[in-house]
């Protein structure tokens, strides 16, 4: 059982359509030189406020594992 009323079976937290399926720069860890690319795959809007991306590489990662920005096009 979840300790958040928002989880459950059948219940999931309310998404954030600003931030959920965007294309977003990812650094991990502050001495990265390289930064990486991936998907929000859950960006929720109330708690408990988890954000997950994909990366590029199939990697998964919490936004609290990294820094991220929505890519623009000048991200490339």
């Amino acid at each position: 059982m979840s300790r958040y009323k928002y989880i459950g079976v059948d219940r999931y937290p309310k998404q954030d359509p600003k931030l959920l399926n965007k294309k977003v720069v990812v650094m991990l860890g502050y001495e990265s030189k390289k930064p990486q690319r991936g998907t929000v795959i859950r960006a929720d809007a109330e708690i408990p406020n988890e954000v997950v991306i994909k990366l590029d590489n199939n990697n998964i990662v919490l936004a609290t594992e990294c820094t991220f920005k929505v890519a623009i096009e000048a991200d490339g």
